[in-house]
């Protein structure tokens, strides 16, 4: 019986109240809400953005590059890697990510290291590869100009690594620098930068409607900074959901489920 309730639930809730349960990810993200609770909050808003894509979406649209199938654990562990991206935060110099805009050059370089101090940071939590791929890769651009670059690695998606290898056939080092970031780390990527925009957050001088914020993400998807595959999905999710003034993710009256079940799409961590 509890069996078929919990099959019942949304599949989003379902995402959510899997990944929340891992008591290395509870652990994780006690550290971020201590050390940074912007970053905390944002984690948190973003899995509920993925799983919500997840959900949303048809068997082929999160498939993998390799052509393996997306299956619930896969989709469970996108979410967790969503729980936990900006990780890396926590490590920080203390208070210079609450500085936002008096930071200096070379302080705006340090914050761009979080993805690789994350990726340290989970390093002996025996987490998968797609969490890990993840915290390192969500801040990186289609078109090979995000960050980090590692050990001289330029992450980009597999349309533009297919042109350079058209157009670039004997440049063999540039090439043998292209690392293809993974179908999953992408819809985390238009989640960081969908909830980057609509949340109220003092990094930001204004925050931005779902409108303009939807009109950002289609000009990234334009100058090839986000891959044009999750249009078509993340634009479901922006259709069918509105964002309140403090940038939470509220339900469309046909998706509102029982007071237990929404508490699942705010979980509290210890």
């Amino acid at each position: 019986m509890l069996k078929e309730i919990e099959l019942n639930k949304p599949l989003a809730d379902r995402l959510l109240e899997e990944a929340a349960s891992d008591k290395t990810i509870a652990m994780l993200r006690g550290t971020l809400k201590q050390n940074d609770e912007e970053a905390y909050e944002h984690c948190t808003a973003m899995a509920q953005i993925v799983a919500q894509c997840i959900s949303l979406s048809e068997k082929d649209i999160l498939e993998q590059s390799d052509n393996s199938d997306y299956n619930h654990t896969k989709q469970v562990e996108t979410v967790k890697g969503a729980l936990i991206a900006d990780i890396g935060k926590a490590y920080l110099p203390f208070g210079l990510q609450h500085m936002h805009n008096k930071l200096e050059a070379e302080e705006k370089e340090i914050i761009k290291m979080h993805p690789l101090t994350g990726k340290v940071a989970i390093k002996s939590g025996g987490f998968s590869k797609i969490v890990n791929d993840i915290v390192l890769m969500h801040h990186a651009n289609a078109d090979g100009t995000g960050y980090p670059v590692v050990e001289g690695k330029i992450y980009v998606d597999a349309e533009t690594y297919r042109n350079k290898l058209e157009t670039k056939r004997e440049d063999a080092d540039e090439i043998d620098n292209l690392h293809v970031v993974p179908d999953y780390v992408w819809i985390v990527a238009y989640a960081d930068r969908f909830d980057a925009m609509t949340s109220k957050r003092a990094f930001k001088f204004m925050q931005k409607s779902y409108t303009e914020a939807w009109a950002n993400i289609l000009e990234d998807i334009q100058n090839n900074k986000l891959p044009y595959k999750y249009k078509r999905i993340f634009g479901r999710f922006v259709d069918m959901n509105t964002i309140s003034t403090s940038g939470s993710l509220t339900l469309t009256k046909e998706d509102t489920n029982t007071e237990d079940d929404k508490n699942i799409l705010n979980p509290v961590f210890a």
